[in-house]
């Protein structure tokens, strides 16, 4: 059986889509912030899948490494400070 992948979502940002799915004038700020947050998510599950693959046994180590270095870039770490 193949299962949809879920997530979570911030409780604050699904209140804010439900007040602007409600609003019948459609809040600019409250449409900015919903964007803000999906926006945010979808960075974190981007870096989780990074580290996923950093971490996988299964994967060669060149496709180790280069995930590695692209979470270290996500994240904001120096190219100083890696080894």
């Amino acid at each position: 059986m193949n299962r949809e992948k879920q997530i979570q979502l911030p409780l604050s940002l699904v209140f804010a889509f439900i007040q602007y799915l409600e609003s019948s004038e459609g809040d600019e700020k409250l449409k900015s912030e919903i964007w803000e947050g999906i926006y945010k998510k979808a960075d974190a599950m981007a870096r989780h899948d990074l580290y996923s693959i950093y971490k996988d046994p299964t994967k060669t180590e060149a496709e180790r490494e280069d995930a590695r270095q692209k979470y270290l870039d996500a994240i904001g770490i120096p190219e100083s400070f890696r080894r």
